[in-house]
């Protein structure tokens, strides 16, 4: 469990938060050592409520939950969880000793923050300075504001095959992973590296 020098910073640095925040923490046999903060309204719930509790047991009805807990323990990890007709973004990681502190937010918070990190708008006139056509999406970040993404769609079969196989590769497979089969037409060989591709982060 972070030592409680560490957590009042915390404390201090969440108060100054614009959205309804839970702060939450657990320790290696499960317990709930911490559950606080404005976003406990939200749930009908008092500071410090639940804790002592199983937190296993807390989540049990909660789709994800125990999954979410599994991997918050062994590592970072985030995930959107509903409670009841609310949805909450979690994110938390391990402590020293065993269990894990995170933070909650309500997912209507973090939405309502998303478009102003991205927007996209459709051209709905030909742009000749940049050859955008009507249809084309425009893709624009604040946090390049010097720069805009021209988004264009193709049709795949107007692609080269060997365009065409690399799109094949980084497709994602049902199951998880990676590598379709070539797509028909496609010619160059499974282990070739992409020329004209690549995944960014």
């Amino acid at each position: 469990m972070a030592n409680s020098a560490a957590l009042q910073s915390l404390r201090d640095t969440l108060s100054l938060l614009p959205v309804e925040w839970v702060l939450w923490a657990f320790d290696g046999d499960w317990t709930m050592t911490v559950h606080e903060g404005p976003g406990l309204r939200r749930k009908g719930l008092r500071a410090g409520d639940g804790v002592g509790d199983d937190v296993r047991e807390r989540l049990a009805k909660c789709f994800g939950g125990a999954e979410f807990l599994r991997r918050v323990e062994r590592g970072p990890a985030s995930a959107r969880l509903a409670f009841g007709a609310e949805t909450f973004f979690l994110s938390g990681a391990p402590t020293p000793g065993g269990g894990a502190i995170g933070l909650s937010l309500p997912a209507s918070a973090t939405q309502s923050e998303a478009p102003e990190l991205r927007r996209v708008v459709e051209v709905a006139r030909p742009i000749q300075a940049v050859g955008a056509e009507a249809g084309d999406l425009l893709v624009y970040s604040p946090e390049d504001p010097d720069h805009a993404g021209l988004f264009r769609r193709v049709a795949v079969e107007d692609l080269p095959a060997e365009v065409r196989f690399e799109l094949a590769r980084l497709r994602p497979r049902c199951d998880g992973g990676r590598g379709e089969p070539p797509a028909p037409g496609a010619t160059r060989s499974p282990r070739a590296p992409a020329s004209h591709l690549r995944l960014l982060p």
